[in-house]
């Protein structure tokens, strides 16, 4: 069952979530640049006017699904914040947490796909990257001061930019775990990909006599989100 008839079974609010929903999926199938209106209008079943009458561009559709994504991504960001966990295992299991999101959630896997294609000229795409980059840079700069990252891990400098750099290089993992999930075949999930990034990542960052106690943080944090995503 589609967003689209899920929407339609459960009672959605009609019209607009179903061109919303069909527009999600479109693009996170497809891609931005081939989710033409004719696809969403097609999987939604309305007609061009109801679309227009309720979105008046496919970049207005683009925009309010990055919008719903940054909801979702929200509550996830609270829960990993409200564990009490180090600051490095809450980073992991944030991280963890939106790759399942991804996996499970189509306006997250759309969401996501958008703040891919779609350059930082949309204000909603640079907001959600400064965004991104300031929560993980937070939690590392935090996990610097407890003693779980490496005072030399990255070449620290007064600046904070040690951190800063280390936030894009997990930023930039994520967004690598979603492309490997839908291209390699022995990791057909987000969650499996981030897992295998972090387990060479973590040798690099975390003091020696740390590295079991998140070597069990990553597994853990994996299954967990894979039990999570199951149906």
């Amino acid at each position: 069952m589609t967003r689209v008839q899920m929407t339609r079974h459960d009672g959605g609010s009609g019209t607009r979530q179903e061109i919303l929903a069909a527009a999600a999926e479109i693009i996170g199938a497809y891609g931005y640049p081939s989710a033409s209106v004719d696809r969403i209008i097609t999987l939604a079943q309305v007609k061009p006017g109801e679309l227009y009458a309720q979105f008046d561009s496919k970049d207005t559709l683009a925009r309010e699904i990055i919008a719903v994504r940054e909801q979702h991504a929200a509550r996830v960001r609270r829960a990993a914040a409200a564990s009490g966990a180090p600051a490095l295992e809450t980073l992991i299991d944030e991280t963890m947490a939106l790759a399942a999101l991804r996996d499970g959630d189509v306006f997250c896997l759309a969401g996501d796909r958008l703040l891919r294609e779609v350059d930082d000229a949309w204000e909603e795409v640079a907001a959600s990257r400064r965004r991104d980059r300031a929560e993980f840079s937070r939690l590392l700069r935090d996990a610097r001061k407890q003693g779980h990252v490496l005072p030399a891990a990255g070449a620290p400098d007064s600046t904070g930019a040690t951190d800063d750099a280390l936030a894009q290089v997990v930023l930039a993992s994520m967004i690598g775990a979603g492309i490997g999930a839908r291209t390699m075949r022995d990791a057909r999930d987000a969650v499996s990909v981030l897992e295998s990034l972090w387990l060479l990542l973590v040798p690099g960052l975390v003091p020696q006599s740390l590295l079991p106690r998140y070597h069990e943080a990553i597994g853990s944090s994996a299954s967990h989100h894979r039990r999570q995503r199951l149906p």
